[in-house]
Formats: structure tokens, C-alpha cells, sequence
């Protein structure tokens, strides 16, 4: 549901098949391997990029399934590398 949230395209199989045809281009002879390999990292670097700045949008889904431990807040115990926020040790 996330992954759906941020970028269909990571589960549906859209990407897959055009990488297949694109196989099928070089496997006749209608592509040069190396441009096909550039296009499908170039394609995974830019989905990557928008993912790590929309990561934001799987908060919600998150706080659904997890809550604050009752009775304990914990202490702090270390930082988030991507949002800086500290993340509690619940002894």
C-alpha cells in the first residue's frame, strides 16, 4: 500500500515488461545493449530520487499500524538518518 502511495510503479509489473521488451529489442537485433542498460538505471536512479523525497507519505501507514508504547516513552536512544528525529529505546 505504500509503495502504491508513492509510486505505482515499484509493484505494478509496468516496469518489468518495458525492461522485457527492451530485451526482446536487443535480443533482435533493434537496440544496443548498453543504451537499454543506461535507459533502465537512468529510469531506477530517478525512481529511487523521487521515492527518498516523497518517504514522507508512508508516515501515515506507519502510525496506523504502530502506536506510543503505553506507560513507557522510552529514552532517547538515536538519531534518524533521513528525518533526524530521535528514535526511543522502550526497555
Amino acid at each position: 500500500q505504500g509503495y502504491h502511495r508513492i509510486d505505482s510503479d515499484l509493484v505494478l509489473p509496468r516496469v518489468r515488461a518495458a525492461i522485457e521488451k527492451d530485451c526482446d529489442l536487443i535480443a533482435q537485433g533493434g537496440a544496443e545493449k548498453e543504451a537499454v542498460v543506461e535507459h533502465a538505471l537512468a529510469t531506477f536512479q530517478a525512481k529511487y530520487g523521487y521515492f527518498v523525497s516523497e518517504i514522507g507519505r508512508m508516515d501515515p501507514l506507519f502510525e496506523a499500524s504502530f502506536s506510543v508504547h503505553e506507560g513507557s516513552q522510552g529514552t532517547p536512544f538515536c538519531r534518524c538518518g533521513l528525518t533526524r528525529r530521535y528514535l526511543n529505546l522502550i526497555p
